[in-house]
């Protein structure tokens, strides 16, 4: 289920531990989420509307999303565990010294199997998906808005890692200092 958000994140000047940034971009993946038509390259025409019968059986326009759900799962399994995992290799700490871990919100199985792999604890990661579906980019700051923001989070190792179109992924570790979380606000 896919769902819509937009979110607004705020950094302002204070001290901060330190933090590392992994941000990863594999273009042989491109068309494994991706919008064929309707932009400077492709731009949208009477044929590009039409709907037509996918290879899969589906039925969509040239200007609708497609995704192979397979290549996606099969590059989110191999790419989130290995970001991680050099990531805290950077940091110089192991994943029983992270608090909190915040993964993209595709779909639960997806999420549960990636924690499953990194063996980390399950009940560490918070989801938002039952509540508002797959949200695209938003999901990882909409997950620490609606779930953490009556939790103290203060002096929390954290984790954050995004994965998706283009085929691309970063993933973030850092202590997360005297924080203002904002309560989500729903429309």
């Amino acid at each position: 289920m896919y769902g819509d958000a937009g979110t607004a994140t705020l950094i302002e000047k204070g001290d901060f531990s330190e933090s590392f940034f992994n941000l990863f971009a594999d273009g042989s993946g491109s068309t494994s989420i991706f919008i064929p038509a309707g932009q400077c390259r492709i731009p949208s025409t009477k044929h590009t509307l039409s709907e037509l019968k996918d290879t899969d059986d589906s039925i969509r326009s040239q200007n609708e999303l497609f995704m192979s759900g397979m290549d996606v799962f099969n590059f989110s399994l191999r790419a989130v565990p290995n970001s991680i995992n050099k990531m805290l290799s950077q940091a110089s700490i192991s994943l029983e010294d992270v608090d909190i871990i915040v993964l993209h919100q595709a779909n639960r199985f997806m999420t549960d199997f990636l924690i499953k792999r990194l063996k980390y604890k399950s009940g560490l990661v918070p989801y938002c998906l039952e509540k508002y579906g797959n949200t695209s980019s938003p999901s990882i700051p909409l997950t620490i808005s609606s779930e953490l923001s009556n939790h103290p989070i203060e002096n929390k190792k954290v984790i954050l890692c995004g994965f998706g179109a283009g085929l691309s992924w970063g993933t973030f570790y850092g202590e997360f200092g005297k924080c203002n979380i904002s309560e989500t606000i729903d429309y």
